[in-house]
């Protein structure tokens, strides 16, 4: 299936049904996303819904002012393979600040490839820029981002108290070659063996670079930071930290 050379509007402003998409998909083979404008979704601008998702290609994509995400994937059968995105502006999304919460531009399920992103947003609350979704076999949403990269992006973020520019949950992801510009956290890994390298941060309200614990499972045993740079940071450069009761995470590292 292929859409390509589209407008796509949603025509938020005027609808009353919560949760409908610009483009909703479910169980894809081989779907070619090109060249399109997609603003104004009461929801996501493209949700991943359900089924299989295989061979996905997201390529030259305009997305703006969206309700919640700007682009979500689910991974209800555990084995998506083949996502692919490229060359994206994302700009306002989470607009729908009553209904919904921690929205995201991109929220990855299944291992993806992104690269030469630019995600931004003026909405001042918990949004993050990019998020590797955690996630087990047989659970709700599916098998989450674990072994993804992401290359080549820059993220604007409103520095309010818990924007996140990229929050991996997801095990052996690669974060490289990026620009975070003004969010609470720059990169906040909670997951395990992943790696962050060439990545610059900016005006960040806590921290440039952070591990966190979440639950008490995922932690961020032996993630590496690489040849990272933090600048006018309101509190650290890099920290690490965990919840109550849960032990900190052991091996990561900041090089």
């Amino acid at each position: 299936v292929s859409i390509s050379d589209l407008t796509v509007d949603g025509n938020r402003a005027n609808q009353t049904l919560l949760g409908t998409h610009c483009i909703r998909v479910s169980g894809v083979d081989k779907l070619h996303i090109t060249r399109c404008t997609i603003r104004e979704a009461v929801h996501y601008g493209i949700g991943f819904q359900g089924g299989t998702m295989s061979a996905v290609f997201l390529t030259d994509l305009v997305i703006t002012n969206t309700g919640g995400d700007g682009i979500d994937f689910k991974n209800k059968n555990d084995n998506n393979v083949g996502l692919f995105l490229n060359n994206l502006f994302i700009d306002n999304f989470g607009l729908d600040t009553v209904n919904l919460n921690e929205q995201t531009g991109i929220d990855i399920r299944g291992p993806a490839f992104i690269n030469n992103v630019h995600v931004r947003t003026v909405t001042p609350t918990d949004q993050v820029g990019i998020r590797f979704r955690q996630g087990e076999v047989g659970e709700t949403n599916g098998l989450g981002g674990h072994k993804s990269t992401l290359s080549n992006f820059v993220i604007e973020l409103p520095n309010a108290t818990a924007t996140l520019g990229i929050a991996v949950v997801a095990r052996e992801c690669s974060i490289s070659n990026g620009f975070i510009a003004s969010p609470y956290r720059g990169v906040q890994v909670h997951a395990a063996r992943c790696l962050v390298t060439n990545v610059q941060v900016k005006d960040a309200g806590d921290a440039g670079f952070a591990t966190a614990t979440v639950g008490s499972v995922d932690n961020a045993s032996d993630t590496l930071f690489t040849n990272c740079i933090a600048r006018w940071v309101t509190l650290s450069g890099a920290k690490r930290g965990f919840r109550l009761g849960v032990t900190a995470p052991s091996g990561s590292r900041v090089a």
